[in-house]
C-alpha cells in the first residue's frame, strides 16, 4: 500500500486523464470496486467469526449514532495532523535554536541570557500547542503556532538589531537560518517538513498518535457490536455526487460533464462506511488512518513481530504526506482503490486473526514488505520489529577545509565519518591524499592514514589527519573512508570528500614575552597589552625588494553592554621591529600610516608592509590599545590570537 501511495502522484494524474479519455471504463472501474468490496464483506460475515443476534431498533440506533459520532470524531483527529506535525517540528528546530545560542562563545552573556529567556517561553508555547493537539483543540492549537510565528518573527528582529554588536555576523546568519527554517515549515506545513527534513523520524506526537488508536479502537468496538446483533456494515467508495443526492432524498445518477464531444462522468470517490441506511463519510486523512493500522496489523500477523512505534510513525507520515500532496496535484479526484478499501475493511473489523491471514494474499504482503521497507530505511533498533536492518551500514564522510595553509608546517585537516544506518561498523581506515595543481601529470598521493576500529550505528566520529604541504600554490585533497571494503555498505558512492586548499609561504612568529597595562578606571580589565615575537627567521622589510604581508587574526570586536564607556568597541593594532629580543628596548615602528583598526565582525586582517628603513628584523611587537582620544582608557575587548607573515 505504501508504494501505491508513492507513486500515487503518477497514478492520480493518470486517473485523471482516463476521466477524459473513457467514461465507460471509468464507471466500469468504479462499479467493480464497489461489488469485490461488498462480496469481500459477505465472505468474512460467512466465516463464523462474529456471531449474529436480533438487536432492538433502540439499541441499534444508538450505535448508530454513536459510530456516527465516532467517526467524525476520528475526521476532526485526522485533520489536526498537520498541526501536530509542525508542532512537533518546531518544538525540534527551537531545542536546536536553543542549543546554538548556549554554545556561541561569541555572544555577550546579557544578549544570551536575553535570547534564551524568549526561547523557553516559545518551547511553553509549543507545548501549550501539543497539549490542545492531543486533547483535540484544533482551533487553540493553530492560534498557539499563529502566536509561536509571531514570537519567532520578534527574535529575528532582535538578531538583525543586534548583528555586529552583541553577536557577531556569522552567529547572526546562522541563528536566522534556523528561525527562518521553523517559519517556512510553519508557513507551508507538513509537505514542507517532509520534504526539506527527510530524516525526521517521528513528526507527529505519541500522544497524539495514541488518540487516534484509541478513537479507531471505539470504532471498532462499535462496528462488532452491529454485527453482532446482525446489523450490515460496510465500507465502500462511493461518487460523492451520488451521496449528496441519496443523502437529499434524490435518485439518479452523478452530473455528467461535456468537454468537447467526450461526455465524462465525473466520478469523484469518498470512503463511507454504510450501516443500516445510513452513509457515514470517511475523510482523506482519517482514511489513510485506518488503512495504515490495517497495513500495521496485516505485517504483524504475517512475520509474527511487532512494528515499533518509530517504524508505526513514520508509516503514517509517508501515508498522510503521500495522501496530501495526492489530493492537492489532482484537485480532489478519489484516493481509493479496491485493494486500499480491502485493508481498511480489515482494520475496521474484529475477525479472527487466521481468516485476516487467509483474506490477504501472501504476494501482497511481501510487495507491500519490500515497498515499506525501502521507504522505512533502517526503521528501527528493535531487532524484534520486520523492519530491523541491523546489518547494514552506510558511511559518508564530511569536512570543512581551510581555504589557506601554511607551507612547510603540519596541518591538522579533521573529517567527520558517520554511519547513517543503526548497525555497527568493523574496522575501517580513513585516507587523506594530496595532489598538486601545478604537477604534471597529476596524482593523488596517500599522505596520512587513521585506523577506527569502530563507528556504532547512528553515530559519526572526527578524525584527524596530519600533512604537511611541500608544494606551494594550489593543493587537491580527498579523504577516503573504507578504501578497503572492510565494511558491508548499502551505499559504496558516498565515501569521498574532495576540496582544495592553497599552501602559502608563510613565516611564523613564536610569542615569548607580553606586557600589560591595566585601566586606571578598573584595576582589573587591561586597557593595553604589547605582545613580543620571534620570527622563525629574519625577515626583510624592504620595500624595494621584497615586502611581506603581515596576518593578524584577533577575537570578535566587542561592544560595550551600555555603550561605548567604559567600554570602547575595538582595539587599534601597532606593529614594531627591532634587532633585539630586550622587551625593555628600542623598537621602531613599521608604519608611518595607517595602524590597523579592529572592524565590527572582522577577525582577520592582512596589511602590505609599510617599512621606515631597509634591512632584515628578526623580532616584532604587536600592540592592541584603544584608538587615542577621549576613550583611551577604557577596557581592551579585542585581542591577538595569532600574528605571522606570507612572503611574496
Amino acid at each position: 500500500m505504501i508504494k501505491k501511495k508513492l507513486i500515487l502522484l503518477f497514478i492520480m494524474i493518470t486517473f485523471a486523464g482516463s476521466i477524459i479519455s473513457s467514461s465507460t471504463v471509468m464507471s466500469a472501474n468504479f462499479n467493480q470496486s464497489q461489488t469485490t468490496s461488498n462480496n469481500l464483506i459477505t465472505n468474512t460475515n460467512q466465516t463464523g467469526n462474529i456471531t449474529n443476534q436480533t438487536m432492538d431498533n433502540q439499541t441499534e440506533t444508538a450505535l448508530i449514532s454513536n459510530l456516527t459520532q465516532e467517526t467524525n470524531e476520528l475526521n476532526v483527529l485526522s485533520n489536526e495532523s498537520n498541526e501536530s506535525t509542525i508542532a512537533e517540528y518546531s518544538g525540534q528546530k527551537l531545542q536546536e535554536l536553543k542549543m546554538d545560542v548556549s554554545n556561541s562563545s561569541s555572544m555577550s552573556l546579557k544578549t544570551k541570557k536575553r535570547l534564551i529567556m524568549n526561547i523557553n517561553q516559545l518551547l511553553q508555547v509549543n507545548n501549550a500547542t501539543v497539549t490542545s493537539i492531543v486533547n483535540g483543540n484544533e482551533a487553540q492549537a493553530k492560534s498557539e503556532l499563529q502566536y509561536e510565528h509571531q514570537m519567532l518573527n520578534e527574535i529575528n528582529t532582535e538578531i538583525n538589531n543586534e548583528n555586529g554588536k552583541t553577536i557577531n555576523a556569522t552567529d547572526a546568519s546562522n541563528l536566522n537560518q534556523v528561525i527562518n527554517d521553523i517559519k517556512a515549515g510553519q508557513e507551508n506545513g507538513e509537505e514542507w517538513i517532509v520534504q526539506n527534513n527527510p530524516n525526521l523520524q517521528i513528526t507527529e506526537t505519541t500522544a497524539y498518535y495514541s488518540t487516534l488508536e484509541n478513537k479507531l479502537d471505539e470504532i471498532r468496538s462499535t462496528i462488532k457490536k452491529l454485527k453482532q446483533g446482525g446489523v450490515s456494515v460496510e465500507l465502500k467508495t462511493m461518487d460523492i455526487n451520488e451521496l449528496n443526492q441519496i443523502q437529499n432524498g434524490q435518485n439518479g445518477t452523478s452530473n455528467n460533464t461535456k468537454m468537447g464531444s467526450t461526455q465524462v462522468h465525473a466520478v469523484i470517490p469518498i470512503a463511507v462506511i454504510v450501516v443500516a441506511g445510513s452513509y457515514i463519510t470517511v475523510n482523506a486523512l482519517a482514511m489513510t488512518y485506518i488503512e495504515t493500522n490495517a497495513e500495521i496489523d496485516e505485517i504483524q500477523e504475517k512475520t509474527g513481530k511487532t512494528v515499533d512505534s518509530d517504524c508505526r510513525n513514520r508509516m503514517y507520515l509517508i501515508n498522510f504526506a503521500s495522501i496530501e500532496l495526492a489530493s492537492v496535484a489532482t484537485l480532489g479526484i478519489g484516493l481509493y482503490d479496491i485493494e486500499g478499501i480491502t485493508l481498511a475493511e480489515l482494520g475496521l473489523e474484529i475477525i479472527d486473526h487466521q481468516e485476516f491471514i487467509r483474506l490477504i494474499p501472501e504476494e501482497a504482503l511481501m510487495d507491500f514488505l519490500q515497498a515499506t521497507d525501502t521507504q522505512l530505511s533502517d526503521g528501527c533498533t528493535d531487532e524484534n520489529c520486520p523492519f530491523f536492518r541491523g546489518n547494514k551500514r552506510d558511511l559518508f564522510v564530511s569536512w570543512n577545509l581551510p581555504s589557506e595553509v601554511d607551507l612547510g608546517y603540519a596541518t591538522t585537516i579533521n573529517a567527520v565519518v558517520s554511519n547513517d544506518k543503526y548497525g555497527d561498523t568493523g574496522p575501517f581506515n580513513v585516507d587523506l591524499y594530496v595532489a598538486n595543481s601545478s604537477q604534471a601529470p597529476m596524482q593523488y598521493q596517500l599522505v596520512s592514514t587513521q585506523r577506527v576500529d569502530k563507528l556504532k550505528g547512528k553515530s559519526n566520529t572526527t578524525v584527524s589527519l596530519d600533512w604537511s604541504p611541500v608544494l606551494r600554490g594550489k593543493n587537491l585533497l580527498k579523504v577516503v573512508v573504507d578504501n578497503d571494503n572492510e565494511v558491508n555498505e548499502t551505499n559504496e558512492n558516498n565515501n569521498v570528500a574532495e576540496g582544495s586548499t592553497t599552501a602559502l609561504a608563510v613565516d611564523r612568529m613564536t610569542l615569548y614575552a607580553t606586557k600589560k597595562i591595566y585601566s586606571t578606571k578598573d584595576p582589573t580589565q587591561i586597557a593595553h597589552i604589547t605582545y613580543y615575537f620571534r620570527a622563525d627567521h629574519p625577515l626583510k622589510l624592504d620595500p624595494d625588494n621584497e615586502m611581506p604581508i603581515f596576518v593578524y587574526k584577533t577575537t570578535t570586536p566587542e561592544y560595550s553592554d551600555v555603550g561605548t564607556l567604559p567600554f570602547y568597541p575595538y582595539g587599534s593594532i601597532w606593529q614594531y621591529y627591532s634587532n633585539s629580543s630586550d622587551v625593555n628596548g628600542t623598537w621602531s615602528p613599521c608604519y608611518y600610516n595607517p595602524y590597523v583598526t579592529c572592524s565590527a565582525g572582522t577577525t582577520d586582517y592582512r596589511v602590505n608592509h609599510w617599512a621606515m628603513g631597509k634591512g632584515s628584523y628578526q623580532y616584532f611587537a604587536v600592540t592592541m590599545e584603544n584608538q587615542p582620544g577621549a576613550f583611551n582608557d577604557g577596557v581592551l575587548k579585542t585581542f591577538l590570537q595569532d600574528f605571522k607573515a606570507i612572503e611574496e
